[in-house]
């Protein structure tokens, strides 16, 4: 979980500078997160072997402000939520729980250890049932593919040989509600000690 939050974010900022010479599409939502505040809400869903949503979706959040990052979806009613603070820590929390699990980071920032991807092809294909334009970066044997609607990103799949999944994008904006970056009042905060201490207890 850890890794595909920190990966998520990293691929918006480095699709900023590896489409910057070739991608008239992306250029207006590469400004966007080269600022380091935005908001991506959307849905997540699995994606089939012939670029078809598949099994249950979800809306999801993605956002970013004063250098800290958070992804929020919504699970049976509740938020649950994984986010990333300048205390170098990640809280991943739960709505319906009300609890938050605190791990420190440390030599997993994403700052120290960024991931290099490199801008590879584009052109047209069929993609949830609609034939679209695209773009792609890849990392290992990681891609990321743009999807566009016209001149509006559509989709931005994540595909490797282990998962493939896309968040089908409803607005990206310059904004990103401060609130979302603190763990609600009220919530439990424990840390991987506190919940091993709990079960040692049983």
């Amino acid at each position: 979980m850890k890794k595909t939050l920190l990966t998520i974010f990293v691929v918006l900022i480095c699709a900023a500078v590896a489409f910057a010479a070739t991608s008239t599409k992306f250029e207006k939502y590469g400004k966007i997160f080269k600022t380091g505040v935005f908001t991506i809400k959307g849905t997540n869903c699995q994606i089939n072997a012939s670029g078809n949503r598949e099994g249950d979706s979800s809306p999801v959040t993605i956002a970013m402000r004063n250098g800290e990052y958070v992804m929020e979806s919504t699970v049976d009613g509740y938020k649950a939520g994984v986010l990333f603070k300048n205390d170098g820590n990640l809280y991943m929390y739960d709505g319906k729980e009300k609890m938050a699990m605190i791990m420190p980071l440390g030599s997993e920032s994403m700052l120290q250890f960024p991931p290099v991807f490199v801008y590879t092809k584009s052109g047209n294909g069929k993609f949830d049932g609609k034939n679209l334009y695209y773009e792609t970066l890849i990392e290992g044997d990681k891609q990321t593919i743009y999807w566009y609607n016209g001149n509006d990103i559509y989709a931005i799949q994540e595909k490797s040989p282990e998962e493939n999944y896309a968040i089908f994008v409803s607005s990206i904006t310059d904004k990103a509600d401060a609130s979302m970056f603190e763990i609600p009042a009220g919530y439990e905060i424990m840390s991987m000690q506190d919940l091993m201490s709990m079960f040692a207890n049983f």
